[in-house]
Order: structure tokens, then sequence, then C-alpha cells
């Protein structure tokens, strides 16, 4: 498969270039990325088993849609997976994951005024390498990223709609205190504090996410 082509249909995806629903040419795509239709088809395949494209034999391909159900079940087991990898984070990290985390605090503190969303996502990514090296289980980030990439979206929709960037700012001051807190509980190897911060946290992204776009996202 064509990574470089795979990754930067994903991007449009998860960065909303292409938008939910819309459909996707699958001729326009060779044309444009100069390959045939077998790796397009091949990427578009990939692409729907990740949940972001939605494919009808011998119909329409388009961007999978921002379902209410499937955000819901998204969410709920966002929160158990991230919970578990704060209690792993805390029982096996080390202290250099320490001082990564603090290094990328410090460089979100020397930001200038100009904070993005892709900025913020980029940050979001690397805190998320470091978390999960701390817990040592691929496995549990693998199916973790993939849930991740499931509400990207979300978080960019109300972003996107804010033209005050009130909104923006808020998300940068949370995702500081995150990591704070990830970094406490890996000094203190507080495995159940960890634990439930970690699911605090994706709680909290929920009600975000009710309170700017779903309106109506109820897990507990």
């Amino acid at each position: 498969m064509n990574e470089k082509i795979y990754e930067k249909m994903k991007e449009k995806i998860l960065f909303l270039e292409l938008q939910p629903g819309e459909t996707i040419d699958e001729k326009k795509m060779a044309i444009e990325f100069k390959v045939s239709r077998t790796p397009i088809r091949e990427i578009l395949q990939k692409l729907e088993w990740e949940g972001l494209v939605d494919i009808i034999p011998r119909g329409v391909i388009s961007v999978a849609t921002l379902e209410y159900n499937k955000i819901k079940n998204t969410y709920f087991m966002r929160v158990q997976i991230e919970g578990l990898a704060g209690k792993l984070a805390a029982a096996y990290g080390k202290p250099k994951h320490v001082v990564q985390m603090e290094s990328l605090i410090e460089k979100v503190n020397n930001l200038n005024e100009k904070h993005t969303a892709r900025q913020l996502i980029d940050f979001d990514s690397a805190f998320r390498e470091i978390l999960y090296e701390a817990a040592c289980n691929s496995v549990l980030k693998q199916v973790s990223d993939n849930l991740y990439e499931q509400t990207i979206r979300i978080w960019l929709s109300h972003i996107q709609n804010d033209q005050t960037n009130s909104i923006l700012k808020k998300e940068y001051d949370y995702f500081v205190e995150e990591i704070q807190t990830a970094i406490e509980t890996i000094q203190h190897k507080d495995r159940e504090k960890a634990e439930k911060d970690r699911k605090d946290i994706i709680i909290r992204h929920i009600k975000r996410a009710n309170e700017y776009f779903m309106q109506d996202i109820q897990l507990y």
C-alpha cells in the first residue's frame, strides 16, 4: 500500500478538508495522486476498516459521518482504554518519560500568541507517544490510536466554529494540566489515581464535546 497517499487521505479526513458525508471519487483520487485505481482501493479499504470511510459495494464511497451512537460508543471505549494506559504508565513509567513530558510542557508554554488547533493535535500526539511508551503496551496504543482518531473530527468541529479562539486557548490549558497529572502519577507510581485521572480527562472531554457539538452525550 502507498503509505504517503494513505497518510495524505487520512489527514484530509481527520482535519476536515474532506467533510463528513462528502463523496470520494476513486477515479479523481487516482488522477490527483498519479497512480492506478488499485492502490486507491487498498487505501480506501483500510480507511473503511478504521471507520473513517463508508463504502457501499458498487455504490457511493464517502467520508464517514459523525453518527451519535458510534461516537457515544467510541467515547465509552476511550474512557476504558485511557484509564488502563494511565495505570500502566504509572506502573512502568521511568524518569526519562517525566523529563520528556516536562519538555513538552515547556514547548507549549513557549509558544507565541498564535496557537493553532493543528499545533495542539501535534503536541497531543507527542504526549500520547510518551505516555504509551511508558505504558509498555504497543497493542493498547494501536487500539487507542484508532479510537482517538474517531474523535479528532468532533473536537476540530467545535474548535473551527469558535470565532473568538477562546475555546482553543482553554484547550491548551486543559492539555498542560493533563500532562502535569500524568507526570505526578508516574513520579509517585500511583496506579489507581493514574487510572482515575485518565478516565476523568476523557469524561471531561466528552462533556466539552457535549457542550459544543453533540448536545446529548450521556455515558455516566
